[in-house]
């Protein structure tokens, strides 16, 4: 499965409009560091702040054909990992790919035999940026005490289609009780999993904490609802899909207007220094032709902490 040069769309076999998402966000194209650019002066795509994109894409029969065009973006030709996912598993993984402006790429997935729903989007590469791998645990608190690390928020677009015959999946959560404050979308470590003192973390307050190696580290996707919605809450560690959730790669849950999602999982910290975990929350309303996806979760970055 490798990216392909663009050719026409062929129809789909039901009804229903192409998810077609222009992005426009925050998002650090630092991820894709200018030196792995080949220049130290980055030229911009197109004259819009943030991160351009248009989407399209398809199921015809098993087969799937995604399709993006840069519109704007901090460089001439970010770098991104599009991603498959089957029935909530991450099945075809495209990345890194450049995008160049103006110009579409497109990805083909044959014969995925979904049973349910399929899902593509396209997710940061490279999975933690040098200017953070660069850094020890400490000096990257100071560095990034007063704003957040290069590749925390993830694109907000999330293609989504269903099978003939495919069905959202039972709900095994539900966001209840109101919101309240103000609240980030994001995955964290919860207060009591880390110790008070700072030494290994700041328990979530942040998007640092550390851990030793090895350490089955407590995990939160919080989410606030605005709409009724089901979705698919899944976790990439380092871009690998991680079984989080008492082993299972992917947790269904429904969102009622106004309430507050938490949903807990464990991480196992893989090995010394830096990790990043981005959770997703993938769309699964039983009916994909009119698509509202989720707003992105802020990631988390792991420090693995070597045995003294």
């Amino acid at each position: 499965m490798t990216p392909t040069p663009l050719a026409p769309l062929a129809p789909r076999r039901r009804g229903g409009a192409l998810v077609v998402a222009l992005l426009l966000a925050t998002w650090s194209v630092g991820q894709a560091d200018p030196a792995s650019a080949g220049r130290s002066a980055p030229t911009p795509c197109g004259t819009l702040d943030g991160l351009g994109l248009v989407a399209e894409g398809a199921l015809v029969g098993d087969d799937l054909r995604a399709t993006w065009t840069l519109v704007a973006a901090p460089v001439e030709a970010p770098v991104l990992r599009p991603l498959v996912f089957v029935d909530g598993v991450l099945r075809a993984d495209f990345g890194p790919v450049a995008f160049p402006c103006d110009r579409s790429v497109s990805v083909d997935a044959p014969d995925l035999g979904a049973r349910d729903a399929v899902h593509w989007l396209l997710h940061g590469w490279p999975p933690v940026p040098s200017a953070l791998t660069s850094l020890g645990f400490e000096e990257a608190r100071v560095a990034y005490a007063a704003r957040v690390p290069p590749g925390t928020f993830a694109l907000a677009d999330v293609g989504f289609d269903r099978p003939i015959g495919g069905r959202p999946r039972a709900s095994e959560a539900t966001a209840t009780g109101a919101a309240g404050a103000l609240v980030e979308d994001r995955v964290e470590v919860p207060p009591w999993a880390l110790p008070s003192d700072g030494r290994d973390g700041r328990g979530g307050d942040d998007r640092l904490v550390r851990a030793p190696v090895g350490a089955l580290l407590p995990i939160r996707i919080v989410y606030a609802a605005p709409d009724a919605a089901r979705v698919l809450a899944t976790c990439l560690l380092d871009g690998v899909q991680v079984p989080v959730f008492a082993g299972a790669p992917a947790l269904a849950a429904r969102l009622e207007p106004g309430g507050l999602l938490e949903l807990d999982g464990v991480v196992e910290v893989p090995g010394p220094g830096w990790h990043r975990l981005h959770c997703l929350l993938l769309p699964d309303d039983a009916d994909p032709a009119t698509p509202a996806p989720p707003r992105p979760l802020s990631a988390l970055y792991l420090w693995g902490a070597a045995p003294r």
